[in-house]
């Protein structure tokens, strides 16, 4: 069977080239505040043996202050919002696989869900043509109240509804639960730790006021366990389309799962300054 011919092929493949993405715009603005400050101290090496200074080497200079801050702070606001900016591509990636299937199958495979759907029948058949799936689905997430379940309580409920629902792996749920308590916080909160994520997330050890900071080591956590988590639903999807079930795939960097919840409620954060440090999300082996 063509790949791109299974439903959710390409929704699932277009996540996957966006966090891509993130990582790789993260992994550049990174590189450049090390290179912006290590340039100006060169400069400033240059100033104390006697060149003279321009208006650029002093632009250059007063560049690098916010640059030194970024790079003290693990660079919190970047990862946070980077992270926030995946969450949400995750949420239009599932929200496609599932309207894929209620096209493929002009909704059969939510007839269970929507048996107990009340929803206006003047509505629905104004619909026309495929316009009637997104309809549905938001119609079914609304029953469901799916985005107020934390982790992939949210996205599960949706997929069961379709017929796609599953087992997640613990370690990958565990660590999306904390991301997306971490986006909630950013997106809802200022940055703010509120009563809500102290009780979701206990084990992260922050009080209620308390500013959120998210390290480099709970960005890539985050954005790996959203990435295999996409892998997994789109496995279910191409077992339920007739391909055959295949061996999990993951990330090449991620040599035990436990690793990612691990990254969160761990004190101390790597530093990923360089390209050799940081890993690829194309690379293969």
């Amino acid at each position: 069977m063509d790949a791109a011919s299974i439903p959710g092929h390409g929704a699932v493949q277009g996540f996957m080239e966006y966090a891509a993405d993130t990582f790789e715009a993260v992994g550049v603005a990174i590189r450049g505040a090390h290179v912006l400050v290590d340039t100006a101290d060169l400069m400033r090496h240059y100033r104390s043996a006697g060149a003279k200074v321009d208006p650029v080497d002093q632009e250059l200079h007063d560049a690098a202050v916010p640059a030194r801050d970024s790079i003290a702070g693990d660079f919190a606001i970047l990862h946070g919002h980077a992270l926030m900016g995946a969450w949400g591509a995750l949420e239009a990636c599932i929200d496609d696989v599932a309207i894929d299937w209620l096209t493929e199958t002009e909704g059969a495979c939510a007839l269970s869900a929507t048996n107990t759907l009340k929803v206006s029948l003047g509505d629905y058949l104004a619909l026309k043509g495929d316009a009637r799936w997104p309809w549905l689905l938001d119609q079914i997430k609304r029953a469901q109240s799916s985005s107020l379940k934390s982790g992939v309580g949210q996205f599960e409920t949706v997929l069961s509804a379709v017929g796609l629902g599953g087992g997640v792996d613990p370690h990958i749920r565990t660590a999306i639960h904390y991301t997306k308590a971490i986006r909630n916080v950013i997106a809802h909160k200022g940055g703010r730790v509120d009563a809500r994520f102290v009780e979701a997330c206990p084990d992260l050890g922050l009080t209620e006021g308390e500013r959120l900071s998210v390290t480099s080591k709970q960005f890539l956590a985050g954005l790996t366990a959203m990435l295999a988590y996409s892998g997994a639903v789109y496995e279910r999807s191409r077992v339920l389309a007739g391909a055959g079930a295949r061996p999990p795939r993951l990330p090449w960097w991620v040599e035990d799962l436990a690793s990612l919840p691990a990254a969160f409620t761990t004190s101390g954060a790597a530093r990923r300054g360089s390209k050799a440090d940081s890993p690829d999300l194309d690379r293969t082996a």
